[in-house]
């Protein structure tokens, strides 16, 4: 035997942090301490060298070593509990695993019995920490409870170390309120603690239980102050809810208050920015990370890529030091959900190139590709790649190898690698289902779909589409009737557009037009396009014109830019034999100039996708396709079938297309020539724009309302623009259009105005507005000092016609509402010290703006960036107005030089929107005398008002003249006061009215606002807006808000948190509630004086029914009645929470009267 190791040379090896040595190795440590006598003195680092080893038992008891575990349970068996710690300890932080796939850390278990049956060592506050976290990893949760209740027998509940270890435990084993009851009943806290219960809930999806349990944190306990793994979960919390300004909250604290912002911490921001759609702020803070890890690059890859701007991704996956493979995955998940499947393909040979090993999410890239493109030969040579590479077959890979094969066009290679993989979810059926479907073999997709149910797996609405469409292939009306069926009566599904189009088609396929007529007519939803455009080709296969047209109609309603729809009406008169109503079709598309968009098809060779429209030329081989297209050409014409096909092939490239665009007047004017549909067309359509507020003359529908947030920002120099979807029916339907600024302190809004009215409320911030009224004096002017003189002399002539003067200036503060006629310009500028935050309101329906209802901002100054880098529609860049014109037109019309009009212009001007002025604004400010004359007129002005004063029109005013005039009115109302809420509930909440009455300039606007203030778990009272739509947005805190429309449906039930939107449409009933923090919020009304009926409480309808409507109404009694009226007593508006006891006063009153 060699002489023994140093001592110091045998502790590097036991004792570093990397794996131990082999197996073979640490027999030969072990008989060098033996021999040496060193045993002893080394027995506990051997004891953990021998558990963390990864050699495993071999199967042959004669020729296997002894078990590692075995070994280092013996030399534990005479050591005190330290050692078995530290065992336990190394166990469950360690990462690796044996060849036979079994956890290392599973390890600690068999270790922590044989501490309890030692005899010599017992359990202490260092064992449960760390057998704790091994119970969470392994999910052993029986492990884990019995370990809990020997702390609990052992009295170690009230170290801190062990609590933090169990409420750990208890976050991951669930549910969380038994890791809140421990919290909660802890004697003993600490900045752990509370980070465990925070990111509990954040791994456990309650963003907003974490988000409160931390800012309770940051007012109650002043001991510990919030860490980067803290800010980290909240974070990853706020990103959860989507919560953009709750993110600038919380980077504004991390700023404030020295929070050390780690590339961890950073990279939280990002995804966090990301998530809200702040894609400007994500990489704003990734500029500033000074030493970026792939994490960082990687989450702005992804960044990018969500938002469907791919070169920029591109450009930063370029611009990476050094690659993994997950940079790799995102980029390629990225050109995958935009439908750029040929770049993924090109990816991944790139990554096979620079010699990167793909993984499963790699794989499922690929596969999803294939499937898209149909390129079969490249899914194929991915599956050998996976099967060559051995690796793992998870249900995520199987399932994208079944729809690739499928979708492909190998159904049968699907239905084998569905029978070989070893575990199926609900996804895996689905998948095979519709593949089954999609290749016309209904029976066995539907014996499959039987199958499942069979098996305990529960199918979704994906499930049922395949299962349907199956049925609509095979003309299995009655299977499709008990299919439809079970989604609602057994399984709760909730039947989609989808759904009901495949039964439709089903039944219009098998002749039964009157059902399936039957069945639109009862959907719960206004049917789409998808839904009349099955009836309609069901029409066309029964030859039933009048319904036909029917559907037509709707379709044209829709969508009057779908050309197809045209297409197949034509072809259905052409079958009918109707040859004149279908000439006249295509004559009038001909003459219009209308062609079909052309379609586009794929086909792969040798492991290449080649695409080919029509009259495509681009292809390098082009003249070699083109010539022997001809030839094949040449052969037809000889064919003796000639004519049956060329007709055959008429009618089916007319149907080939149905997405195409035509102008609607085109159609309009066929249809005119035609009679009573154009009749029925024509007469939805004119005067489209004719009347702001009238209905739905565009066919909306509201049944079913949304929570809207900003879908993109514009960064300007010192501000964000956020835009809400405008392009939503719901916007559109109610003709608004909704905008959040955020501009920073010495931030200045330029001057512009806009085609609408709009209404501006100040969330956060105080700084100055100057709205410019046409044709109004400047009445700020600068006075020059004589300094006694009693002339001026020529000099100071010149320079007094210089000194500054402009029309009124107003300074706003939080909770002001900013009235905007249409076409006043006005500019903002934040003198403040934090942001101001401002949402505005702009009616496009007003009857003020005749031009086309969408908002318009005319710019005087600077130029808007383009945001067309954050959404996927084209949009023009915008400029200032004096753009459009020549410098030499500015130059004589101001009496400037070519020089200057160059600036007004503003060609070259990159800071959007929102300027920085660095100095701050030199403005002219009233003295003391004349704030104290304003307050007079003010204080007089309300006097005059509650005389009934009222101002309809521009240019009218007050009897006097010399009152609220076009030039002299307010522009600005506080909103938030207390003292002027109209209705207040001490235990509720508060209402404020804002309305022409009030505030004369609302007849400019034609809108009306009103803010709302609940308090914990208040409820304002059930109504209805009589005279206007709502738009709600969340100031403050959350509601749980209801909408129900005319058919008794709810159209919204959900909860609106702090910066979220909702559209409530006129007549539509609402109610809210506050939740645990509150909520404040405010109203906009598309009407100067909005009216509201309440259901309940004072003042409302059911007050004002006799107690015998009531009752036969609803078949109650009249005690029953008289309580319906009076159980809330003298409240109106906001209602006491039923859970305050001074509520039973209440209702004591209201019963004996």
């Amino acid at each position: 035997m060699p002489p023994p190791p140093p001592s110091s040379r045998l502790l590097a090896l036991l004792s570093a942090r990397r794996p131990p040595p082999p197996l073979r190795r640490l027999l030969q440590i072990h008989a060098h301490l033996l021999a040496a006598g060193l045993l002893q003195d080394f027995s506990s680092l051997l004891a953990v060298a021998y558990a963390l080893s990864t050699t495993a038992t071999a199967t042959d008891a004669r020729t296997s070593p002894p078990s590692p575990l075995r070994h280092a349970l013996a030399l534990l068996s005479s050591l005190p509990a330290s050692a078995y710690n530290a065992a336990i300890r190394a166990l469950s932080l360690s990462d690796d695993g044996d060849r036979h796939g079994h956890s290392v850390v599973r390890r600690c278990l068999p270790l922590y019995r044989a501490l309890l049956r030692s005899g010599t060592a017992r359990p202490d506050h260092l064992t449960f920490p760390f057998l704790l976290k091994a119970c969470a990893r392994l999910r052993e949760w029986g492990y884990g409870d019995a370990a809990l209740a020997h702390v609990l027998r052992l009295g170690l509940d009230s170290d801190v170390f062990v609590v933090n270890a169990a409420t750990h435990f208890l976050s991951i084993r669930g549910p969380m309120e038994d890791a809140r009851r421990l919290f909660d009943r802890s004697p003993v806290r600490d900045l752990v603690s509370w980070n465990t219960l925070i990111g509990g809930y954040v791994r456990r999806g309650n963003p907003a239980e974490a988000l409160e349990l931390f800012w309770r944190m940051v007012a109650e306990d002043a001991a510990v102050r919030p860490d980067e793994v803290t800010m980290i979960a909240a974070v990853s919390g706020c990103g959860q809810m989507r919560d953009l300004e709750l993110g600038r909250r919380l980077h504004g604290f991390m700023d404030s208050n020295g929070v050390s912002c780690t590339v961890r911490l950073m990279n939280a921001l990002m995804d966090m920015y990301i998530k809200c759609g702040s894609l400007e702020m994500a990489k704003s803070v990734f500029e500033r990370i000074e030493h970026r890890t792939v994490v960082s690059w990687t989450t702005m890859i992804v960044g990018f890529a969500k938002f469907g701007l791919m070169d920029d991704a591109r450009k930063v996956f370029d611009e990476m030091p050094e690659r993994d493979v997950f940079p790799w995955n995102a980029l390629m998940t990225g050109y995958v959900q935009c439908k750029q499947c040929k770049e993924a393909l090109s990816l991944f040979h790139e990554m096979q190139e620079a010699s990167v090993v793909p993984d499963e999410i790699t794989m499922v890239n690929l596969l999803t590709a294939c499937s898209q493109l149909g390129a079969l030969e490249m899914g194929m040579w991915v599956h050998r790649y996976i099967e060559k590479h051995r690796l793992v077959f998870s249900v995520a890979l199987g399932t994208s190898l079944i729809d690739m094969y499928a979708k492909c066009g190998n159904i049968e290679k699907a239905i084998h690698i569905f029978k070989e993989i070893p575990e199926k979810n609900a996804l895996t059926w689905t998948a095979m289902i519709c593949g089954l479907a999609n290749h016309g073999h209904a029976n066995e997709a539907i014996e499959h779909f039987r199958t499942m149910i069979e098996l305990g797996q529960k199918p979704d609405e994906i499930t049922f589409i395949g299962v349907l469409s199956a049925c609509c292939h095979a003309g299995l009306v009655k299977e499709g009737r008990e299919f439809f069926s079970l989604m609602e009566t057994k399984y709760h599904l909730e039947r989609k557009m989808k759904h009901y189009s495949c039964m439709i088609d089903l039944l219009g396929r098998a002749g039964h037009l009157d059902e399936a007529e039957q069945l639109v007519n009862t959907m719960p939803t206004e049917p789409d396009a998808v839904v009349w455009g099955a009836i309609f080709f069901a029409c066309r296969m029964q030859g039933n014109i009048s319904l036909g047209e029917k559907a037509a109609m709707k379709l044209v309603e829709i969508d009057p830019s779908d050309s197809g729809i045209y297409v197949l009406l034509a072809n259905m008169y052409a079958e009918a034999n109707m040859r004149k109503k279908a000439d006249k079709v295509r004559a009038m598309m001909r003459h219009l100039g209308v062609e079909k968009v052309p379609g586009c098809s794929c086909i792969e060779l040798n492991g290449v996708v080649h695409e080919f429209i029509v009259k495509d030329k681009s292809h390098m081989d082009s003249h070699a396709i083109y010539d022997c297209l001809h030839e094949i050409t040449l052969q037809i014409k000889h064919s003796a079938d000639l004519l049956s096909i060329s007709a055959a092939g008429a009618s089916y490239n007319n149907m080939a297309s149905i997405n195409r665009p035509i102008v609607f007047f085109t159609v309009c004017l066929f249809l005119l020539c035609d009679g009573s549909l154009a009749q029925q067309l024509l007469g939805q359509s004119t005067s489209q724009w004719q009347s702001s507020r009238r209905g739905s003359p565009r066919g909306c529908r509201f049944d079913r309302l949304q929570a809207f947030e900003p879908i993109r920002s514009v960064r300007s120099q010192a501000g964000t623009t956020e835009f809400f979807d405008v392009s939503n029916e719901l916007f559109q339907c109610t003709g608004v259009s909704v905008v959040r600024r955020v501009i920073e302190p010495r931030g200045l809004l330029l001057p512009h105005y806009t085609n609408g009215a709009s209404l501006v409320y100040i969330i956060q911030g105080r700084g100055i507005t100057g709205p410019t009224f046409p044709g109004c004096p400047e009445t700020y002017q600068q006075q020059f000092q004589q300094s006694g003189q009693a002339q001026l002399t020529e000099s100071q002539s010149q320079s007094h016609k210089f000194k500054d003067e402009h029309q009124k200036i107003h300074r706003f503060r939080q909770g002001d509402v900013i009235a905007l006629p249409a076409g006043v310009a006005h500019w903002c500028y934040n003198d403040g010290e934090v942001p101001v935050v401002a949402i505005y309101v702009t009616d496009i329906n007003n009857g003020a703006n005749q031009l086309d209802p969408r908002q318009r901002d005319f710019l005087l100054a600077g130029n808007k960036r383009n945001p067309q880098a954050y959404r996927r529609e084209v949009e023009e860049r915008s400029q200032n107005i004096f753009s459009g014109f020549s410098t030499e037109l500015l130059s004589e019309a101001f009496g400037i030089s070519n020089q200057v009009a160059r600036q007004l212009q503003c060609q070259n001007d990159q800071r959007g929107e929102i300027v920085r002025v660095e100095r701050g604004l030199s403005l002219l400010q009233p003295y003391a005398s004349l704030q104290e004359q304003e307050q007079g007129q003010m204080q007089s002005r309300e006097r005059y008002q509650e005389g009934g004063y009222q101002q309809s029109q521009y240019g009218s005013g007050c009897p006097n003249g010399l009152d609220e005039t076009f030039c002299t009115m307010r522009v600005r109302q506080n909103i938030d006061n207390p003292n002027r809420a109209d209705t207040y509930n001490p235990r509720a909440g508060r209402v404020t009215n804002l309305n022409s009455q009030n505030f004369p300039i609302l007849n400019l606007v034609q809108m009306s606002a009103v803010k709302v203030n609940l308090y914990q778990n208040a409820l304002l009272s059930p109504f209805w807006n009589i005279n206007a739509h709502s738009i709600v947005y969340i100031t403050q805190g959350r509601a749980q808000v209801q909408v129900v429309n005319n058919n008794g449906k709810t159209v919204f039930n959900g909860e609106l948190r702090r910066g979220q939107l909702l559209i409530v449409p006129q007549h539509y009933v609402v109610v809210k509630k506050a939740q645990r923090e509150g909520c404040a919020y405010i109203a906009f009304k598309t009407n100067p004086n909005s009216m509201v009926s309440h259901i309940a409480g004072k003042s409302s309808i059911f007050r004002a029914l006799p107690t015998d409507v009531l009752a036969n109404a609803y078949r109650i009694s009249r005690e029953e009645a008289q309580r319906l009226k009076h159980n809330r007593g003298d409240e109106f508006g906001a209602f006491t929470p039923l859970q305050y006891k001074s509520y039973q006063d209440v209702y004591n009153v209201a019963e004996s009267s």
